[in-house]
């Protein structure tokens, strides 16, 4: 499932805001202006102006050949660019939505193209707390 909705589509399509619950992420355009990155309850993906700190995100296609950096272009569309593989970088980054309602995998496709795929559980916060245990 390829979604995503640009801010200019507001009128005709009306989104939450990013909740409390929600874990957009911050991309920085080529301005330097910021952008959230978040995804609604139906998977499709969205952007708003942030004022808060921008993270790299780096996932690698879904076949494992490609590393794709995401990027964000100064009227909030979403990029890819594909860089030199990187063997640990993961194929989804996952997220909840703005609501808080669901779970969203956010990964791209062999040709640089964004997408989502739905949780099969929606995850509590008591039950990821095991990405905090240290390994021994």
């Amino acid at each position: 499932m390829i979604l995503y909705r640009h801010p200019s589509d507001e009128e005709n399509y009306p989104l939450a805001p990013f909740g409390p619950n929600s874990d957009s992420f911050t991309l920085v355009d080529a301005n330097g202006n910021r952008w959230d990155v978040g995804v609604q309850n139906t998977g499709l993906l969205q952007t708003a102006p942030s004022t808060r700190a921008s993270v790299t995100v780096i996932l690698n296609s879904q076949d494992n050949l490609t590393s794709w950096l995401l990027g964000v272009t100064t009227s909030g569309l979403l990029t890819t660019t594909a860089i030199s593989f990187l063997a640990g970088s993961p194929t989804l980054r996952w997220m909840g939505s703005v609501t808080g309602a669901s779970v969203w995998g956010l990964g791209v496709l062999d040709k640089g193209q964004l997408f989502t795929e739905q949780s099969p559980a929606i995850f509590e916060e008591t039950s990821v707390s095991f990405l905090s245990l240290k390994a021994w």
